[in-house]
């Protein structure tokens, strides 16, 4: 059973699918402010040069629909040069800001990414998250996840999540 499976399987309301080019383009151009600032953070000149990066480096991804199958975000993994390691990025756009107020929908998506996150682990024992230091709900759901802090990295701190 590959991990979209596990996860709907698991996973009564919202799915995820393998990201598509449509839900790329739908980042590009409705990214939640959070993750805009968050690019500028990070180095890249603009959250589109963000989204090209990832969606062009990422080893995996997958999007998060809610439980009408719309889109709302989407997460991967980006290989880095540890041995066994990889950074995660998690993207997310408006319809994602218009459920997160919803318990039943903050729980799914956490469930969703913790069963993502559990299988990719196999093939990286270390995942990293580097979170902007003023996104108090980004760092709470790190937490969720399974990462715990590591160490401050400027603008934003780096989490990390180990088998």
């Amino acid at each position: 059973m590959n991990v979209i499976e596990k996860v709907n399987e698991k996973c009564k309301r919202g799915s995820i699918r393998k990201t598509s080019q449509y839900d790329i383009q739908k980042l590009m151009f409705d990214l939640i402010e959070e993750d805009i600032n968050y690019s500028l953070e990070a180095g890249f000149s603009d959250h589109h040069e963000m989204i090209a990066y990832t969606a062009v480096h990422s080893s995996c991804s997958f999007s998060v629909l809610d439980d009408e199958s719309n889109f709302c975000s989407a997460f991967g993994l980006v290989p880095i040069e540890k041995k066994d390691s990889a950074i995660v990025w998690f993207l997310s756009c408006g319809q994602f800001k218009r459920h997160m107020t919803k318990i039943h929908f903050a729980k799914d998506f956490l469930d969703m990414c913790n069963i993502a996150l559990d299988e990719m682990s196999v093939q990286f024992p270390f995942i990293y998250c580097n979170i902007s230091k003023n996104n108090i709900f980004a760092s709470r759901r790190a937490k969720l996840m399974k990462f715990s802090k590591s160490r401050s990295l400027g603008k934003v701190d780096e989490y990390v999540r180990s088998l």
